[in-house]
């Protein structure tokens, strides 16, 4: 639900099918629905972000989606304040972005013309200077500071230039809560937490690189797969592939115009879709549902467990995976339990993001520890060092954002929600993203095997699916 409203308040996001557009918009007003139900609240102070625009951080918000078609046309229709945290969460991470370029090492940096500075002009850049630099796009990174772009459905994320003008409440055990409370799950995006750990050795060793999502998604050889399906799209390699499953490795290509190449009828994969998520549902040999199993939010503030002290989450702003609503909602979670709970999306960050500009994990556990163990040293960030020698890009690769941020103060930029949800679903590589749950995907095996679908465990999906039969049967498979 969450990475199709993502998807779907971006005006300008093509989908593939009208099947799936439309799936995107019943999705959307299911999650706009399941979060005004959660009655959450947070307060501003927590995290440290003027919601309201007010000029101070001393409220405790309410937290809501509305629908108005007339007053939120540029997102088709959606705002409230949920959504001014978010967009509020994606400002202030580009904002930290650009306050810490002058720990970038070994960039090349480029004049309005397009000529690279020499050493001397470098070293004397102001932090402003950087700043209107990156927002430019006048820049190219150093190799060594391109990681965490890559990874299945990563990506850049960016635009190339383009843009089309203390908690009182909380989510808690609620947001596991499944439609009409008949079952107990979580939406799709709150489970995905755990494909984390699941990740590959390809999907590490090819970070690196802008594209790695293109041949990362297994280590098997290519003889272990199928290219001979003619019918499916090719991916952004020029493959063509089969819908993923364990043996295949790979969810559906990003230009599939086919809704399902594993059901020819909408009947019959409504009826799959059925049968799997009442098995799944109908637990293990143990009495568990593994959905519940897997969500987190059911162990956050758990009287039988033990909340950590502190949580950092890293997301790349470009994830391409899950929504970027996941992490927000399990700092909320979090914050309503009395965690220290922070998220960074990191901005030019993909799939698998690697710690930026002077950042690290060591330096974090030291920081934390050193705040919350008494006696323990107290921990700060080194101090930049000066870049007195530029790098030796031929041309700048930086991405141009200054149609669509306001940057006349560096110090405080600002954008729109349109121009944060345009931002996220450019970095996207999914065929029907945020609902590829309707076909075989790769990474929820413990729902699927070669033979059987891994992902039909959606009770949300299943939902729309049921409701909305009629005119999503005359959409499926039509290919329009």
């Amino acid at each position: 639900m969450a990475m199709a409203f993502e998807y779907y308040m971006d005006t300008d996001y093509d989908f593939n099918t009208s099947f799936q557009e439309q799936m995107a918009k019943y999705l959307s007003e299911e999650y706009m629905t399941y979060i005004n139900d959660q009655n959450l609240t947070v307060s501003e102070a927590d995290v440290e972000l003027d919601i309201n625009g007010d000029g101070d951080m001393e409220d405790t918000i309410d937290l809501y989606i509305e629908y108005d078609l007339e007053k939120y046309a540029d997102t088709n229709g959606y705002g409230g304040t949920y959504l001014d945290l978010y967009l509020a969460e994606f400002e202030s991470n580009l904002q930290w972005y650009l306050d810490n370029l002058d720990y970038a090492d070994g960039w090349t940096w480029f004049d309005e013309d397009g000529n690279a500075l020499s050493d001397e002009e470098v070293a004397a850049m102001t932090s402003e200077d950087k700043a209107t630099a990156f927002i430019e796009g006048r820049y190219a990174k150093s190799s060594s500071s391109q990681g965490g772009m890559g990874g299945p459905g990563g990506g850049m994320g960016m635009m190339n230039g383009e843009k089309p003008d203390g908690m009182t409440g909380g989510p808690g055990g609620d947001m596991g809560q499944a439609p009409d409370g008949d079952m107990t799950g979580a939406p799709e995006d709150m489970t995905e937490a755990a494909d984390t750990d699941n990740t590959e050795a390809s999907d590490i060793e090819n970070s690196d690189t802008e594209n790695s999502d293109v041949e990362t998604a297994d280590a098997e050889s290519e003889d272990d797969r199928s290219f001979a399906n003619s019918d499916v799209a090719a991916n952004s390699a020029g493959d063509t592939m089969d819908v993923g499953t364990p043996d295949e490795g790979t969810t559906q290509s990003a230009g599939s115009s086919t809704d399902s190449a594993n059901y020819s009828t909408y009947a019959e994969m409504l009826e799959a879709y059925q049968n799997d998520v009442a098995e799944v549902y109908a637990g293990d040999e143990y009495g568990n549902v593994s959905v519940e199993l897997y969500n987190p939010l059911n162990y956050i503030g758990d009287e039988d467990g033990d909340d950590p002290v502190w949580i950092r989450m890293v997301c790349g702003a470009a994830e391409g995976d899950i929504s970027m609503f996941n992490s927000l909602n399990l700092q909320l979670a979090f914050l309503s339990n009395g965690v220290d709970a922070t998220i960074e999306w990191q901005w030019d960050g993909g799939h698998v993001p690697s710690e930026v500009l002077g950042e690290s994990l060591a330096l974090t556990v030291d920081t934390m520890y050193g705040e919350y163990v008494e006696g323990a040293v107290q921990i700060t960030k080194s101090e930049a060092q000066t870049q007195t020698q530029n790098g030796d890009a031929t041309e700048a690769t930086g991405t141009d954002i200054s149609s669509w941020v306001d940057y006349d103060d560096t110090s405080a930029v600002s954008f729109s929600l349109a121009d944060a949800v345009s931002y996220r679903t450019a970095g996207a590589s999914k065929s029907t993203p945020g609902f590829d749950v309707i076909d075989y995907g790769q990474e929820d095996y413990v729902f699927g095997d070669s033979d059987s679908d891994a992902r039909h465990w959606s009770v949300w999906v299943l939902k729309v699916l049921e409701e909305h039969q009629d005119e999503l049967e005359e959409l499926f498979n039509s290919g329009e």
